[in-house]
This record gives C-alpha cells, sequence and structure tokens, in this order.
C-alpha cells in the first residue's frame, strides 16, 4: 500500500505547498484509494504540522495529529484577544481584559478611556481568497454614564499584504461615515473587501489592524477577534469589494 513515507519527495513538496487547510486534503482524498491512503497517514499529519508550524507543535504519539493541525490551523486564521498586539494592549490602564457574555475570547479587550489606540493581528496563511474580519462591541454597561450608540467615524479598519514597497504590495482600508455606529451591547463582525493571496505570496505575513488616531476621549470599545475568513463559493459581482456589517450576539450588562 502506498504511504506518505514511500511517496517520492518532489511529490511530497507539491502536496505539502498544495494543500494548507483540513478541508483541502480531505477532498483531495476522496480522489483516488491511494491518495486516501497517503493523506490519512498519520505520519503525513505530523509531517504537515512539522512543517507548517514547526517542530514544538508536533503532538505526543498517543494523540491525533490531525486534530492537531485542524486546531492549529483555526489559530492561523483567528487572533482572540489575548493574541492581539499594538499600542499598550498589554496595560490595564488603558485596555482592561473582561469577560463578556457571548465572547469567543475567554477575556476581550475593553478599552478604558484614551485618546488614541492602534490594535493589530498578523496571519500567515495558505493560497486563497479570504475575508478579514473584526468582531467587536461597544459595551456602555460598564460606566455609570450610558452613552448612545458608538460612532465609528474615526475608527479605520485595514489589512496589509504583500512587502513593504514592492509592487505585490496590497492594501485595503475602510473608514466608516459619521452615520454609522455600533448598537450597544452587540457583537459585530465587520467584514473588509475580499483578498487574494497567491501562490507566490503564500503563507507571508498579513496585517490586520484597528486604529484610532483623532483627539477624542475613547472608552467601552472592545474586540474579541481579528481573523480571516476563507471564501469557498463564488460571490456575486460587486460582493467581494464590499463592506459586510454583520450583527450577531446581544448580551447583557457584566
Amino acid at each position: 500500500m502506498l504511504t506518505w513515507s514511500n511517496v517520492p519527495y518532489e511529490i511530497k513538496e507539491l502536496i505539502l505547498q498544495r494543500l494548507g487547510f483540513a478541508r483541502d486534503i480531505l477532498n483531495a482524498g476522496l480522489t483516488s484509494k491511494d491518495t486516501y491512503a497517503i493523506l490519512t497517514d498519520d505520519v503525513f499529519w505530523r509531517h504537515t504540522i512539522e512543517r507548517r508550524f514547526g517542530t514544538n507543535s508536533l503532538p505526543p504519539d498517543d494523540t491525533s495529529a490531525k486534530q492537531t493541525f485542524s486546531t492549529l490551523a483555526l489559530r492561523a486564521v483567528q487572533a482572540q484577544s489575548q493574541d492581539l498586539t499594538g499600542a499598550w494592549t498589554t496595560n490595564i490602564q488603558y485596555w482592561q481584559p473582561r469577560s463578556i457574555q457571548y465572547s469567543i475570547s475567554n477575556q476581550v479587550l475593553a478599552l478604558n478611556s484614551v485618546w488614541w489606540f492602534e490594535v493589530n493581528a498578523c496571519f500567515s496563511v495558505p493560497s486563497g481568497r479570504y475575508r478579514p474580519y473584526f468582531r467587536v462591541a461597544y459595551d456602555f454597561h460598564h460606566y455609570t454614564d450610558n452613552f448612545g450608540a458608538l460612532n465609528l467615524e474615526h475608527l479605520k479598519f485595514q489589512v496589509q499584504f504583500g512587502e513593504e514597497g514592492s509592487e505585490e504590495r496590497s492594501a485595503t482600508m475602510t473608514q466608516f461615515d459619521e452615520t454609522c455606529s455600533l448598537p450597544r451591547c452587540t457583537w459585530v463582525r465587520l467584514y473588509l473587501p475580499e483578498i487574494v493571496v497567491d501562490p507566490v505570496h503564500a503563507f507571508e505575513e498579513i496585517k490586520c489592524s484597528i486604529t484610532d488616531t483623532a483627539s477624542t476621549l475613547k472608552r467601552q470599545f472592545c474586540v474579541d477577534l481579528i481573523g480571516l475568513e476563507r471564501v469557498f463559493e463564488l460571490e456575486v459581482d460587486g460582493a467581494r469589494d464590499a463592506v459586510l456589517v454583520k450583527v450577531e450576539e446581544e448580551f447583557h450588562p457584566v
């Protein structure tokens, strides 16, 4: 029987370069008995983990390598609050970790009275189509003075990828007008226009960020997740360049 161990090196390289997600690998495994045998071999999954995430990410021998790969691949496209970087994100004077109902992170980053801020997340993904997204909320209940909805006029949501200064450098930024706002105590997922990562730039750094440099006092803004959502289906004309706003769960006061 053909296994990963006896596949020629050149073929192994092609497989590892082209198959970046567990879904791709499992779909490819359905094309023939030989590919199924290769791509369900635990040795293959361990080799893939080592190649993509490093030796330190390998699971113990009695742990499913496929499940470990799926977990690691999810982290590669989704940054929870504890993985975010930026100005003062580790200083509780400015950003306070807080448990909020229906958050995906164990504790979200909650803004605590600053004049400007920057929050970043960096990703390294296989080639494909992705929609950058930001899962955010406005928790006005944390303070005694109940403001209305949070205005998004000064917030900038940005994604950058490709080498700095190169012709392949791509960036997209969305800045909302003064009519846009976040509803109170509701998780909202904001999607930027779709980006395409070609095979030449696969696994290069992609930086997603939220910034607000306007000289206004800001607080109560909460960040749960920043991520890249893979696009599988063809979208209608114009949809890939649209900004999407998906309202999710409403949470109760803390």
